[in-house]
């Protein structure tokens, strides 16, 4: 995880970029949080949907297993981001790892502030509906080390698949490039 400071830094930053933000009356917030995994973006989401009172989705929640990047930024967009982007409830089925099978479905919203997190959470199509895209990054190893202590020997296992499904993915939907911010994790 980043080092304390480095959070909270960072956790301000964004609730300050989402105070900052107004949508026509009646139109939903969305914030898109992206960037390679281990880079802080669950962290900082967390802290701040519980600080602005704001709907959380989390990638891993939407993804379709190891392989499941593509997917899950589809569904991200059409079945969570789209939806709620209009003033309407969301309804997906939320991955189960254990089991390898999309689960049961879940609704979300409607909602004034929908966050979603994760790698290729800000698709270009994604976006076409956001009020706010933060990149979050930091260096390969320090991310690697961070996706190891939290997802333990399972994740080590499909890290350079993984790796290259985001390298191919942020390259395809130019997501560092089209972000408002970027905050990186790992600067001292």
């Amino acid at each position: 995880m980043p080092e304390l400071d480095g959070v909270e830094a960072a956790v301000s930053r964004v609730e300050g970029l989402i105070a900052g933000l107004t949508e026509p009356a009646g139109r939903p917030l969305v914030v898109l949080i992206d960037g390679p995994a281990g880079s802080g973006k669950t962290t900082i989401a967390t802290e701040v949907a519980a600080r602005v009172v704001a709907t959380l989705v989390h990638m891993d929640s939407l993804y379709r297993g190891w392989d499941g990047l593509d997917a899950g930024s589809r569904i991200a967009a059409e079945e969570v981001v789209a939806p709620i982007a209009s003033g309407s409830a969301a309804s997906f089925k939320v991955w189960d790892w254990a089991t390898a099978a999309a689960g049961e479905p879940l609704t979300v919203g409607p909602t004034e502030l929908l966050i979603v997190e994760g790698v290729g959470s800000a698709s270009a199509s994604a976006r076409s509906h956001a009020s706010l895209v933060i990149w979050v990054e930091a260096d390969a190893d320090l991310r690697y080390q961070r996706a190891i202590e939290r997802d333990g020997e399972v994740f080590a296992s499909h890290w350079d698949a993984w790796a290259a499904q985001e390298v191919e993915h942020f390259e395809r939907e130019g997501t560092r490039a089209a972000a408002d911010t970027v905050i990186d994790t790992g600067a001292a």
